[in-house]
């Protein structure tokens, strides 16, 4: 079946994965909507480092200057950083 296809799965996997990070920048940038706005977004999940070193392309280069890694996890293993 569909399910059991591996290329099917890997497929859903980047999908569901680019979909999570595509809301993630989104709420992230809610918080400053003009120049003199400023706010700061906590991520607590460890899931959030397997993507963003998985998928560090994905996120937008403003994204990637405003990321304050505390926990020394966070180094992608593949494509621009």
């Amino acid at each position: 079946a569909l399910r059991e296809d591996p290329e099917f799965k890997d497929k859903f996997d980047d999908w569901y994965n680019e979909e999570a990070i595509r809301q993630l920048v989104q709420v992230c940038g809610r918080i400053c909507r003009g120049p003199d706005d400023f706010g700061i977004t906590v991520i607590l999940d460890q899931k959030f480092g397997d993507l963003y070193k998985r998928y560090p392309d994905k996120f937008p280069h403003w994204f990637k200057e405003a990321l304050i890694d505390y926990s020394g996890r966070l180094k992608p293993s593949g494509g621009d950083s």
